[in-house]
């Protein structure tokens, strides 16, 4: 899956994808952590036009266990490219989730939504429960982006639901909690430290 990868089309001009140096990249970013720690990959949106079903095949062959794709139209080319290069136990995430009538195609395609609203996951509990089984998702807490996520009147009422019956998640497989920072990139911004702080308070709440 090394090499380069060129797409002309329509356009005036020529791109080159070097996958080495992508898969590189993944393989750095994933030994600033402890062995502890997975790293994942979000090939959303093809990998930004890059290419997702060849690009995460190659990251899967270095290591790379689990991606995050935007819809489920997308989780299923994904999960298709993997499987088809032997990594059938791949996690894909899809950060828009689960919405009405997907349920089936999400267990089919073994895919995990990211929950994203209080009515998604009650939608998902429900589901889970209906089936006398447990079913996996990733919680996205909005810190700050507020794009995507649990806001604040959200929280307040998962929180009020938990204290009255602390059995309520029992049929969510919490695999992930997550939160999106507004300036990850910039070290020196004060907001990434209060995103912390409140995804930390928000924890409390499990």
């Amino acid at each position: 899956m090394d090499g380069t990868q060129s797409y002309l089309g329509n356009a005036d001009s020529l791109i080159t994808i070097d996958i080495g140096a992508i898969v590189g990249n993944w393989m750095y970013l994933d030994s600033l952590s402890p062995a502890a720690t997975e790293t994942a990959a979000v090939v959303k949106a093809d990998a930004y036009g890059l290419g997702a079903t060849r690009i995460a095949p190659a990251l899967a062959n270095a290591g790379c266990r689990t991606f995050f794709v935007m819809s489920l139209a997308e989780a299923g080319m994904l999960r298709r490219a993997c499987t088809e290069h032997g990594f059938t136990n791949a996690r894909i995430f899809a950060l828009g989730s689960c919405h009405e009538g997907q349920q089936d195609e999400f267990i089919a395609e073994n895919v995990i939504p990211v929950i994203n609203s209080l009515t998604q996951l009650e939608r998902w509990r429900n589901l889970a429960r209906a089936g006398a089984t447990t079913l996996p998702a990733a919680l996205h807490i909005d810190t700050a982006m507020t794009r995507l996520g649990l806001d604040v009147t959200d929280m307040n009422s998962l929180r009020d639901l938990l204290q009255q019956d602390s059995t309520w998640l029992d049929s969510i497989d919490l695999c992930c909690v997550m939160s999106h920072l507004s300036a990850g990139e910039d070290l020196a911004d004060p907001t990434n430290d209060q995103q912390l702080a409140a995804f930390l308070d928000i924890g409390t709440a499990f």
